[in-house]
């Protein structure tokens, strides 16, 4: 076979039109900042057999001695899937909530419940990230592409994001089905599908005249739907800007922490029994 002659400005203009420089530097980020950070993570696709790797899975790490003494532990584990996208991301047909949807579950976690401990999950992640009025939620996604340079701008659903979301969804709804604990702990896990993208994300709103106009935003969430186990499911997928990253992700590690001290005032004040 010939050798492949390319100089080192053609290699690094690759890279930089790829998403490992992105990921690279998100891991960087996440490790100095005390995450525990696994890559290349393995699942095998459900359809065709064959393994599809995760970006990067994230969880934070800080000893807390009232965590142990407790038995109670909050703990966000973050599942990403980065694009470095050469053109917008748009977000757009609000989420409207419906009896016959089951939307809780779109929030994958695991929750251990000791006997004597009455803990509500719907008051914790559930209604702080899926209630609170901090972000908007909508169901269909685009972005943009000109097969030709000087013709118009059409609007498409790029096969790389659905298959990025569909790996980071099915990774969430497998890892939940996971090993019991048989211990006295009170957890409350979330597995939280993340797409990271290089730049520009923007919601569509709608006016009270119903005009439209569209904002840009550095995070979003995006209701994700697919089927598990043949049966139809859904899964809330924070969208987040690399501007944004940093933010969400202090944002996210407050809520974490909030949640846990909410855990531990329950354990020290359990329910008197009638």
């Amino acid at each position: 076979m010939d050798k492949l002659e390319i100089s080192e400005k053609e290699m690094m203009e690759a890279l930089n039109r790829s998403g490992y420089l992105l990921e690279s530097e998100i891991s960087k980020i996440l490790s100095e900042a005390g995450f525990f950070i696994q890559t290349n993570q393995v699942i095998k696709d459900t359809i065709t057999g064959k393994d599809r790797e995760i970006d990067l899975i994230a969880e934070y790490y800080e000893h807390k001695e009232q965590r142990h003494i407790n038995k109670c532990c909050s703990k966000i584990h973050f599942v990403f899937e980065m694009k470095n996208n050469s053109a917008p991301i748009v977000l757009l047909t609000d989420f409207e909530y419906s009896p016959n949807i089951d939307d809780w579950d779109g929030l994958k976690e695991r929750v251990t419940v000791p006997e004597n401990i009455r803990y509500d999950t719907y008051d914790a992640f559930y209604e702080q990230i899926i209630h609170s009025k901090k972000y908007s939620i909508y169901t269909q996604y685009c972005s943009f592409q000109r097969k030709k340079a000087n013709e118009e701008l059409m609007a498409l659903h790029p096969d790389n994001i659905h298959d990025g979301l569909s790996k980071i969804t099915q990774y969430c709804e497998e890892i939940i089905e996971g090993k019991e604990y048989r211990d006295d702990y009170l957890r409350h896990f979330l597995y939280l599908p993340i797409l990271l993208i290089r730049d520009d994300l923007y919601e569509l709103h709608h006016s009270k005249e119903n005009k439209r106009s569209l904002k840009k935003v550095d995070s979003s969430i995006l209701v994700y739907n697919y089927y598990a186990h043949e049966e139809p499911s859904m899964a809330y997928v924070f969208v987040v800007t690399r501007k944004g990253f940093s933010r969400f992700m202090t944002d996210i590690l407050e809520l974490e922490n909030k949640i846990e001290l909410e855990m531990i005032e329950k354990r020290k004040n359990p329910p008197s029994k009638q």
